[in-house]
């Protein structure tokens, strides 16, 4: 549990890479007017990264203890994570790894 807690920087960074990296492909797009391929290219590092943080989240969520997390909660982030991979993280991160003892 400890190695996850300190890849806990991970998931607000995902978040601000997986954003900048939308932001600058359209802005990309629209002033050059690159194709679609030379946009996509760049955004296998921001895919990847996003994967592994998805794993620590997940594997902490499901790892965490009951005192710091109950069930029920342990259940909504879990599908909040699944559902909604790079918006879940950022609050993930906020709500349960910074202040664990407001999860439960």
């Amino acid at each position: 549990m400890q190695n996850l807690r300190g890849l806990a920087w991970l998931l607000p960074t995902t978040s601000l890479i997986f954003v900048g990296y939308v932001v600058f492909a359209f802005l990309g797009a629209l002033s050059f007017g690159l194709p679609i391929w030379l946009i996509l290219l760049p955004s296998l590092p921001a895919l990847g990264l996003t994967a592994i943080a998805l794993v620590v989240a997940l594997l902490d969520v499901t790892k965490r203890p009951k005192e710091e997390i109950s069930e029920e909660s342990r259940i909504v982030w879990v599908l909040v994570l699944i559902i909604f991979p790079v918006v879940g993280l950022l609050p993930y991160w906020l709500v349960v790894m910074r202040h664990p003892s407001a999860a439960a």
